[in-house]
C-alpha cells in the first residue's frame, strides 16, 4: 500500500506544481567593495585526511575586490593557528580593513580580537547557519576541494603536497565577474608559465626596471585586445606610439565588424616605416591621415619633407569612411593607389593628378609623373578597409605579393595582430594622464589622482575630482 500512495502523489499534478516556499524570500544585498583588500573573507576546510605532515584542515582567505586566494595547510584549528594564517598573509600582502568570518571559536577569541585591534583590522561575523554572507569563500572551499580531489587520486593523505600548484591555478585563471584572472589585477600582467620559460633563461640586466600597466606578455596583451573588442567604448588611454595616442574605444574599433579609426592606422604606419628605415639607407615616410585626406581633396600641403631624400612616401586616405592607399615612388616618377575593393580608372587618375601636384608643391622636378596599381586581395565584407590598406602597406615594404587570406578567420587574426602591436610597441605611459595623454594639464598647476585598482593616474581637473576625495577607480576598472 505504501508504494501505491507514492506513485500516486508523484502522479498527482496539484501536489507536483505547488512546490514554491510559502516562506517569503529575503532580499539578497551584494557586497560592495572599492578596492584590493578592503575585505576579506576567512574560512576553514576540513577536517580532511591526516597526511604525513600532519595537516588535517585548510585556513582559506580570499580577497573580495581582486578575487586572490590564499590557502594555509593546518594542523588544527586551534585559534593561534589560525591567528598566524591573518598573521603571514598581513606579511605578505598588507592588512585588510576588514575580515569576514562565520561565529567559530576558532576565530571568535580573544586571541584573534587582540591582533585584529593591534593591526585596526575591523571584524565582521556571518549570522548563524547562514554561510551565504560569506558565499565567496565558501564557494571557494568547494573548489579547492574538488581541485585536490582530482590531484591525490588513491593518496589523499597526500593532498598538502598539492596545495600550492591548486591555488597557483586559480590565481591565474580568468574569473566570470570580474573578466581578469586575480594575478593580472593585483600585478598588472598575467602570469608567466614553466612552459613559457626557456631553457637557458638568462636575467636581462634591466630586468629591475619599472614597467607600467600597459607593458603585458603577449598572452595578457590578447587578452587586454579582446576585452577592448567585448567591453565598452571607453575614453582611456591606452598606448603611444610617437604622436599618437590610443585609447581604449580606438582598439574597440580594430574588433570584427568595426572600422579603424585614425590613430590606430597612422600608429601601425608609424611603425611599420620605423621598422623599414632601421635596415634601409633610403628613407621612407608616411603623411598622416588626416593631411594625406586633405591632399586628396586637392587643398595645400602642409607636411614638411624633401621628396629627393626619400625612397617611398605612403599616405592612407579616408573618404566617405573607406580606406584606400597611396605610395609616391620619387625615383620612379609614379605613384601607385590600391583600394581594397578594387581601383576604378578615374581613381587612377585622380592619384596621377593630386600625387602630381604634391610633388610639384615640395619643389621636385616632375618631367613626367605615371600612377598604377598591384595585384592584390580585395576585402569580402564592408568594414575591413583598414586592415587591408595597412596589410598592403606591410607587404609592399617587406617586397612580398600583396596576395594573402581574405577568410573571415584570418581577417580577424589580422586585426588582432595590428591591435596587439600597437599595445606592444607603446611608450611608457606612466608619467601621462590616462584620460588626456598629456603630461601636464591645462591649468597652471597639474594635480594627479591615482586608480584604486591599478596603477593608472589622471588629471584631476580631466576627470573632475579633487585631490581631497579618498577613493577613485578608473573606467577601466569599474564594475
Amino acid at each position: 500500500m505504501s508504494q501505491d500512495i507514492d506513485t500516486w502523489v508523484a502522479q498527482c499534478v496539484p501536489c507536483q506544481a505547488s512546490r514554491s516556499s510559502v516562506k517569503e524570500q529575503s532580499e539578497i544585498i551584494p557586497i560592495v567593495v572599492k578596492q584590493p583588500f578592503e575585505l576579506l573573507g576567512m574560512d576553514l576546510i576540513g577536517k580532511l585526511t591526516p597526511t604525513e605532515n600532519g595537516n588535517q584542515y585548510i585556513c582559506v582567505i580570499i580577497d573580495y575586490m581582486t578575487k586572490w586566494p590564499q590557502a594555509y595547510p593546518l594542523k588544527t584549528k586551534a585559534a593561534r593557528e589560525v591567528a598566524d594564517c591573518l598573521l603571514k598573509f598581513v606579511h605578505q600582502f598588507e592588512a585588510p580593513k576588514r575580515v569576514l568570518t562565520d561565529q567559530g571559536k576558532e576565530f571568535v577569541n580573544k586571541l584573534n580580537s587582540n591582533i585584529c585591534k593591534v593591526l585596526n583590522i575591523k571584524r565582521s561575523l556571518c549570522a548563524p547557519y547562514h554561510p551565504q554572507t560569506n558565499g565567496l569563500v565558501e564557494r571557494m572551499n568547494a573548489t579547492i576541494q574538488r581541485s585536490l580531489c582530482k590531484l591525490v587520486k588513491d593518496k589523499p593523505n597526500e593532498w598538502d603536497r598539492h596545495l600550492d600548484a591548486v591555488m597557483f591555478g586559480l590565481r591565474t585563471k580568468r574569473q566570470v565577474t570580474t573578466k581578469y584572472s586575480p594575478y593580472f589585477l593585483m600585478f598588472g600582467r598575467e602570469a608567466r608559465y614553466p612552459s613559457e620559460i626557456p631553457d637557458h633563461y638568462q636575467i636581462d640586466k634591466n630586468v629591475e626596471d619599472t614597467m607600467s600597466v600597459e607593458q603585458l606578455t603577449e598572452s595578457a596583451i590578447a587578452m587586454s585586445v579582446k576585452a577592448a573588442w567585448e567591453g565598452k567604448s571607453l575614453y582611456v588611454l591606452i598606448s603611444k606610439i610617437g604622436p599618437f595616442k590610443l585609447f581604449y574605444s580606438d582598439i574597440h574599433q580594430t574588433a570584427p565588424t568595426q572600422h579603424f579609426e585614425s590613430e590606430v592606422m597612422n600608429a601601425y604606419m608609424y611603425l611599420l616605416v620605423q621598422k623599414y628605415n632601421k635596415d634601409s639607407t633610403k628613407k621612407a615616410v608616411c603623411i598622416d591621415s588626416y593631411e594625406m585626406s586633405d591632399i586628396w581633396k586637392h587643398k595645400k600641403a602642409k607636411v614638411n619633407m624633401d621628396p629627393n631624400k626619400c625612397r617611398y612616401i605612403f599616405g592612407v586616405i579616408n573618404e566617405n569612411h573607406h580606406w584606400t592607399l597611396t605610395v609616391m615612388i620619387p625615383q620612379e616618377n609614379r605613384a601607385l593607389f590600391l583600394d581594397p575593393l578594387g581601383e576604378s580608372t578615374t581613381d587612377i587618375q585622380r592619384c596621377q593628378n593630386v600625387t602630381r601636384s604634391f610633388m610639384i608643391q615640395k619643389g621636385y622636378n616632375v618631367p613626367k609623373w605615371a600612377c598604377g596599381t598591384l595585384p592584390h586581395s580585395c576585402q569580402q565584407d564592408g568594414s575591413s578597409c583598414g586592415p587591408f590598406v595597412l596589410k598592403f602597406a606591410e607587404c609592399f615594404l617587406n617586397n612580398e605579393p600583396l596576395l594573402f587570406s581574405t577568410s573571415g578567420k584570418s581577417v580577424a587574426a589580422l586585426r588582432m595582430t595590428i591591435a596587439a602591436c600597437v599595445l606592444q610597441n607603446t611608450a611608457n605611459l606612466k608619467d601621462l594622464c590616462h584620460l588626456c595623454g598629456d603630461k601636464n594639464s591645462s591649468k597652471k598647476v597639474t594635480n594627479w589622482i591615482g586608480c584604486d585598482v591599478c596603477p593608472r593616474w589622471f588629471h584631476c581637473n580631466c576627470v573632475q575630482r579633487s585631490r581631497k576625495n579618498k577613493h577613485f577607480i578608473c573606467a577601466v576598472c569599474e564594475p
